[in-house]
């Protein structure tokens, strides 16, 4: 249901929205979609799913809507995933 998705509002210092930072949906916005980035399991043990970020101003920020950045986390060995804590991101300009 829409509240296993994570949604975050980033403001400016006043409190004033910013942008809107929520995975990639599907069912209507419902469910996180696990393939927006492709296959989901990149092959190194851990699953891609990253974190659109779109203007505070866009209503419609489910089911395939542009966005202006990502943030997505970045693929370690199974070891590491499994035996550390250990976590690294990228955060991209739309398009990439």
């Amino acid at each position: 249901c829409w509240v296993c998705v994570p949604r975050m509002q980033i403001t400016d210092a006043s409190g004033s929205p910013v942008y809107k930072v929520h995975p990639p949906t599907c069912v209507g916005g419902m469910c996180v979609d696990i393939c927006a980035e492709g296959n989901p399991c990149c092959g190194k043990g851990c699953c891609k799913v990253p974190f659109y970020i779109y203007p505070a101003t866009q209503a419609d920020t489910d089911n395939g809507a542009p966005y202006v950045g990502k943030v997505v986390k970045v693929p370690k060995s199974l070891a590491v995933e499994f035996f550390t804590d250990a976590e690294a991101y990228d955060s991209l300009p739309s398009g990439c």
